[in-house]
């Protein structure tokens, strides 16, 4: 007689157990990584089986450890077994890798996971061209067949956030790690705002027609604000957010369930904030006690603008 399970999670976790039941764990996952994606539901199940139901602690630790050798993930099989390693020590927890006294643990083996963690994000363009994030300017550039699955990168990137996310500084609300926190110049002249039906498919009947208009200079926040800056807000100014539930997403994701009033209010706090703070850079800090700029929420002509720059980019 031949007995199968046909629930597809199941057999990923009886794989995820057979994982966990191998002399040598992190050997048999780096192997794995070099098959393809199809394993990595089996790699957390099976993760999820040494810390919880066999309390195999330090036989989970070692494998996170051994999963993210020295120096930048350049194969497909060292990326993907680099993500694994992010998933597992989330899993362990940033708290007790930092006080664990082993010669490859604790903060050093932090440090370089998060920073090959974040290598696994960059990726070129279609025009072949490197990433122009500050964060990934430095990183070579690699062809499609040489990277992470988007899904893949979005996985590491959740890591990240149950990591302390390196692109982002605590001692500065969260904000970016970049020279201007985040914050990305938009220079004074002419854009084409609107969709053009005969490129963009998708162009909708008030994108249209297209036309020239001419902004003043302004900044933007290259990235949408986070959980963790709105959480540190409501901290630092006792603000009741009308939702909990926006404290509850991951630290490097966008926060949601604010309202407008709330939107606005954490401009008004960031602009007091950057206005008092010595450390704000030029040309906000600047800019920002002369009284003459605020952070606002950017308006559809200058979001568009700073998405689809002047050559038209149907998407940024």
């Amino acid at each position: 007689a031949v007995y199968s399970f046909p629930h597809r999670t199941f057999q990923e976790y009886l794989a995820g157990c057979y994982l966990a039941g191998q002399r040598d764990v992190a050997r048999e996952l780096f192997a794995r990584a070099g098959e393809g994606d199809d394993w990595q539901l089996a790699v957390r199940l099976g993760a999820e089986e040494l810390l919880f139901n066999r309390r195999n602690f330090n036989e989970l630790l070692n494998t996170a450890y051994r999963l993210c050798p020295p120096g930048e993930p350049t194969t497909l099989q060292a990326q993907r077994a680099t993500l694994w390693a992010g998933e597992v020590a989330a899993l362990v927890g940033k708290e007790a890798i930092e006080s664990d006294t082993a010669p490859d643990g604790g903060q050093p083996y932090l440090k370089r996971l998060r920073s090959n963690l974040v290598s696994l994000l960059g990726r070129p363009d279609r025009s072949g061209e490197a990433p122009r994030n500050a964060v990934e300017r430095a990183r070579p550039v690699r062809s499609e067949q040489e990277s992470l699955a988007a899904i893949e990168r979005a996985d590491a990137g959740n890591a990240l956030g149950k990591l302390a996310d390196p692109r982002f500084r605590p001692d500065t609300w969260h904000l970016p790690d970049e020279p201007l926190l985040g914050f990305v110049e938009i220079p004074e002249g002419p854009f084409v705002m609107g969709s053009d039906p005969k490129r963009d498919k998708y162009a909708q009947e008030n994108e249209q027609p297209q036309h020239e208009l001419t902004l003043p200079r302004y900044f933007i926040a290259r990235y949408p604000i986070t959980v963790a800056q709105f959480r540190a807000f409501v901290e630092a100014s006792g603000h009741t957010p009308r939702d909990e539930n926006s404290l509850l997403g991951p630290p490097n994701h966008p926060v949601v369930n604010v309202t407008w009033h709330e939107a606005c209010t954490y401009c008004d706090w960031l602009t007091e904030t950057l206005k008092n703070w010595p450390g704000t850079p030029q040309p906000l800090a600047g800019l920002l006690r002369e009284q003459k700029w605020r952070i606002i929420l950017p308006s559809e002509a200058e979001w568009e603008k700073a998405a689809r720059g002047n050559s038209k980019w149907i998407y940024p």
